[in-house]
């Protein structure tokens, strides 16, 4: 059975029930307030930002399959996500690269699933992901997660169900980042970006 948000707009990205981003796909758990979100508003801008955080990641995961992640999450400045691997961090001089993975990902368009693990499955996956698993264990059980290829992450709020609306974005910097007080001692890259509404020069 169609979700009912997926049902009510050609134009949305995304929905809210009682005030909370769900995605646009998501079965509604109970009865609530629903709000559409298309991509022209203020909400939309921020799915919009979240999910190139997501697509972000899944381009450094493809591109370094030994890389770590932190959280992956966007504001009203772009989006970011912390990224950590043994050896020489990526430098921004490799952001282009980066940039056009992000870019073969999108035009590939594969759905970002919505996906449930077990506290079980999230040690089995990410047993050599320090960061990803203090997630998984902050998450409860089942945790929600969202896979796109063969990348799994953590992300709140909504992400699109088709990546397209994403092809205009930039990759800002990349910086030193600490991660949380319980692990003081690891630090890792901070990735910045953001969406824009049309395409740059050389971009």
């Amino acid at each position: 059975m169609p979700s009912p948000l997926a049902t009510l707009g050609k134009k949305a990205i995304a929905g809210k029930l009682d005030g909370q981003f769900v995605d646009l796909n998501a079965p509604l758990s109970h009865d609530g307030a629903i709000e559409i979100v298309t991509k022209d508003g203020d909400d939309g801008l921020a799915v919009l930002r979240n999910t190139a955080a997501f697509v972000l990641a899944a381009a450094l995961a493809d591109l370094n399959p030994k890389m770590r992640f932190g959280e992956a999450h966007a504001d009203e400045d772009g989006f970011y996500v912390d990224t950590d691997q043994d050896g020489a961090q990526i430098s921004v001089d490799e952001l282009t690269a980066v940039k056009d993975k992000m870019k073969a990902i999108i035009a590939a368009s594969d759905p970002i699933k919505s996906v449930s693990l077990s506290q079980a499955d999230a040690a089995a996956k990410f047993g050599d992901d320090p960061y990803r698993s203090q997630l998984a264990q902050e998450a409860g059980d089942p945790i929600a997660a969202h896979q796109l290829g063969d990348f799994v992450g953590f992300q709140e709020g909504a992400l699109l169900p088709d990546l397209k609306p994403l092809k205009h974005f930039a990759l800002l910097s990349v910086a030193g980042a600490y991660w949380k007080v319980s692990l003081p001692t690891q630090c890792s890259n901070g990735f910045t970006g953001r969406r824009t509404t049309k395409k740059r020069p050389g971009s």
